[in-house]
């Protein structure tokens, strides 16, 4: 019977998340609703053995801190949760981080891997990478990803998204459901 109904509980999940689709969040919701942005690096990988797959973390290492108070070096969890989630780290990579901190201490990636965001030099200027589920203002600078093929990935100036970050940053979160912060983000 047990195994009855775990095959039964394994055919709805796969039915429901094999449709599933990640939406879209506006930047202040990012910012408000993370513990820690900061600009880091990458210094190690770190693969481990979970039982049913590898979990891969990795340390990390501070360069700014924009929300928080997190210094130093940091262990983060850099390997999906759950489906559709992006979480990755790539060693000797700078990027901006939208972290929350786990019940056992270790840090995690914000929406499902899209608060990982990887720094670029483009004509001499510091560009920020995001996926396009990560909602800007209407008027962002925008330019195309890093591999200028891909509509779901785009880059804006890091100073423009530092100032975001501080616009955003004091705001309380409201957990009255996905609206709650009032946003002048393009939906």
């Amino acid at each position: 019977m047990r195994t009855l109904l775990r095959w039964c509980l394994l055919a709805l999940f796969f039915s429901v998340s094999a449709s599933a689709r990640l939406r879209s969040m506006n930047i202040d919701h990012l910012v408000v609703y993370s513990d820690e942005i900061v600009l880091a690096k990458v210094t190690e990988l770190l693969p481990s053995s979970a039982a049913e797959r590898d979990v891969v973390f990795a340390t990390v290492s501070v360069e700014k801190t924009y929300k928080g108070s997190l210094r130093g070096s940091f262990l983060l969890r850099a390997s999906p949760g759950v489906i559709c989630d992006s979480s990755m780290a790539i060693k000797d990579e700078t990027a901006l981080f939208f972290l929350n901190r786990g019940d056992d201490g270790v840090y995690y990636i914000q929406f499902a891997g899209r608060g990982r965001m990887p720094l670029r030099q483009v004509n001499g200027r510091t560009y920020v990478s995001l996926w396009s589920e990560v909602l800007l203002p209407k008027n962002a600078p925008t330019i195309a990803g890093p591999d200028g093929q891909s509509s779901y990935v785009s880059s804006v100036e890091l100073g423009y998204f530092e100032a975001l970050i501080r616009k955003y940053r004091d705001r309380k979160p409201v957990y009255s459901g996905p609206e709650a912060v009032i946003s002048d983000v393009a939906r």
